[in-house]
């Protein structure tokens, strides 16, 4: 922001920052003010000032104890009545306050529910594959063909065919978390 906002010709610079953040982000908007580099861009800017927003009481029930680690635990538990807490009052209440929710979700790599149910769908559906007799089988019809030099995908094809049930896709992936492919 800092190299943005000397882009666009300004030359000072304030930032608000909560009570805990103030020397930090003082030292370090100091730091780098007039030097050029590629990490931190260049920011040049005659008077840095960084201001207290107040002091934060992390016990406090809504905004005032809100802060942003809470709010990223309260998208990560997808609790958006707890997320909205550290909205502002006129904020809170509306559509943007909900796709800022969704946004803060994807930028954090959150899947959604459904996502996850079909994750262990999956999982579940392997794990019956895993235990099942007709595929422990083909298995080791795979191992005789293999043996007998044939490729891979062949091999297989035929052990699949062998065992009643089996298909040749199922039966790939149970070889592969058996690590016999």
């Amino acid at each position: 922001v800092a190299v943005q906002l000397s882009s666009e010709g300004y030359t000072d610079l304030i930032m608000i920052a909560g009570s805990d953040r103030v020397g930090e982000f003082q030292k370090l908007l100091d730091k780098y003010n007039g030097v050029t580099g590629k990490r931190h861009g260049e920011y040049k800017f005659d008077s840095i000032k960084v201001i207290n927003a107040g002091e934060r009481d992390p016990d406090a029930t809504g905004a005032s104890g809100m802060s942003a680690s809470k709010m990223r635990g309260a998208a990560t538990d997808n609790d958006f009545d707890l997320f909205k807490t550290g909205l502002p009052d006129d904020f809170k209440d509306t559509e943007d306050a909900e796709k800022l929710f969704a946004t803060l979700k994807k930028a954090m790599g959150i899947k959604e529910y459904k996502e996850f149910k079909e994750f262990m769908e999956i999982e579940e559906g392997l794990s019956q594959l895993l235990h099942s007799k007709e595929y422990k089988a083909a298995a080791k019809w795979f191992k005789k063909f293999q043996n007998a030099g044939m490729k891979n995908a062949i091999a297989l094809h035929k052990a699949a065919g062998m065992v009643k049930g089996v298909k040749d896709k199922d039966l790939q992936t149970y070889l592969l978390k058996l690590k016999l492919l």
